[in-house]
């Protein structure tokens, strides 16, 4: 399997971020004008994608999901919120 450029031995499954993060904490943070604040970790990107659009419900605005050193998503939560 060759993906960018990288080759993989035969039967390689590529996993998805959501995979690939799943079991992991993903911390959430609110961004402000002060800078980014922390609001909470959950566990895996999926459960932080939902709870970023829930929290859009009620706190409206830019939210970023980090995970073993590196940033992994980041979004408006407002437009989450409308998808879901």
């Amino acid at each position: 399997m060759h993906t960018n450029g990288m080759t993989f031995p035969a039967g390689t499954k590529r996993l998805s971020v959501e995979d690939a993060t799943m079991g992991s904490t993903c911390d959430i943070f609110k961004v402000t004008p002060d800078g980014p604040l922390w609001v909470e970790a959950v566990q895996g990107l999926s459960e932080a994608k939902e709870r970023i659009a829930s929290l859009a419900v009620t706190f409206p605005g830019e939210y970023f999901i980090y995970s073993r050193g590196q940033t992994i998503a980041a979004t408006v939560a407002q437009e989450w919120a409308d998808v879901v």
